[in-house]
């Protein structure tokens, strides 16, 4: 075997290397693609934490993204009594607005407040607008008629009359028409734009632990469950003639976000919930060939609105969970059962078709309450 060469005297041994060197380091051409990207992160999970948190206060029951707007809130299930939020998102330091870079245009593009006027032009959409609302993670710098404040949100009767004089002017100059000014809001986030993700994952732990404070949930899972949902939906451009069709394929429903904390956040299945309807109904006292009739229809309730379900089915466990909500009983009795069946909302008593029925549904939601 060759002899090792002897090492010169004065000569130090090579440092060794623990990392290689990158040999694509280099300033890049472009970043606007992973920029872009991020943005776009940004505005779904700030889609998903408002709707949360507007969902939990009884403000907001479908959210829609890329829909006349990158997002919209819709107040209701039901497509007569629906108000909707419209609202812009804007992420970056430079979107700092003020009063001039609100309605300022480069080479005659809408500028952004022209913008979002033009997504309620039509006046059968404006006339079912209650906000128009600009999302800017950079905040505004606008001149406020009271000073001294600083607000989350800046209502448009806030401003100084000149602010608003100059922005209306503008913006009648730009778009031809007067705007409904008065249902415009500027709004800074609380997301903030690093750490969103974890940020709105900690709100999912928040929720779950005051539905479930001694049994846990995977929130990391039910995350990523709702944001697949939401961008599934997100990408989709199909226009609907039909709002139960819209309602399916192009929104998240409140319903759907309940359900889905139902199997995430608690350990009780199907079955489980079913032991405890039977318990319940031999409470009730319900003779054995009823009760396996109203278990079938208990079976059949919980199964289609347990994944969020048809817009129908949506509507019948909304109007059934508000109803006892109205008064929520310590105790279930037959006889407070019987009124509630006799007094239940009528899109209850159109979709769920005889008495049974009816009494099945109202012990489940009791029960889930």
């Amino acid at each position: 075997m060759r002899e090792p060469k002897p090492r010169r005297s004065g000569t130090a041994a090579a440092p060794s290397r623990t990392t290689a060197s990158n040999p694509l380091y280099a300033p890049q051409r472009e970043k606007a693609g992973a920029a872009t990207f991020d943005r776009f992160n940004f505005q779904y999970d700030w889609a998903l934490y408002e709707f949360l948190e507007r969902h939990k206060h009884n403000q907001a029951s479908i959210v829609f993204v890329e829909f006349h707007e990158d997002v919209v809130f819709s107040s209701s299930l039901d497509a007569d009594e629906a108000r909707f939020v419209f609202c812009q998102v804007k992420t970056g330091a430079s979107a700092n607005f003020n009063k001039k870079s609100l309605v300022k245009r480069i080479k005659q593009k809408p500028s952004v407040l022209g913008k979002m006027f033009t997504s309620i032009g039509s006046k059968e959409i404006d006339a079912r607008v209650d906000k128009v609302r600009l999302v800017a993670t950079g905040g505004f710098k606008l001149e406020l008629a009271e000073k001294g404040f600083s607000l989350e949100e800046i209502p448009w009767d806030a401003l100084t009359p000149e602010t608003a004089s100059e922005i209306g002017e503008a913006l009648a100059a730009e778009l031809g028409a007067d705007c409904a000014l008065e249902k415009l809001h500027f709004h800074k986030p609380q997301l903030g734009e690093l750490q969103h993700r974890r940020t709105v994952i900690g709100l999912i732990a928040d929720l779950i632990s005051e539905r479930v404070p001694d049994e846990g949930g995977n929130c990391q899972a039910l995350y990523l469950v709702l944001q697949d949902e939401l961008r599934r939906k997100g990408v989709v451009t199909w226009d609907y003639s039909d709002w139960e069709s819209l309602v399916r394929d192009k929104g998240l429903t409140g319903q759907r976000v309940e359900a889905l904390f139902e199997q995430f956040a608690s350990s009780a299945t199907v079955d489980e919930l079913l032991s405890d309807f039977d318990y319940a109904t031999a409470q009730l006292q319900y003779e054995s060939r009823e009760r396996r009739k109203i278990r079938q229809s208990a079976r059949t309730y919980v199964l289609n609105t347990l994944d969020g379900g048809s817009l129908s089915h949506l509507q019948v466990r909304a109007s059934i969970s508000k109803h006892l909500s109205a008064g929520f009983p310590l105790r279930l009795t037959s006889e407070l059962l019987t009124e509630l069946v006799a007094a239940c909302p009528a899109v209850a008593r159109e979709h769920l078709v005889d008495e049974s029925s009816l009494a099945a549904a109202y012990i489940i939601e009791y029960l889930r309450a």
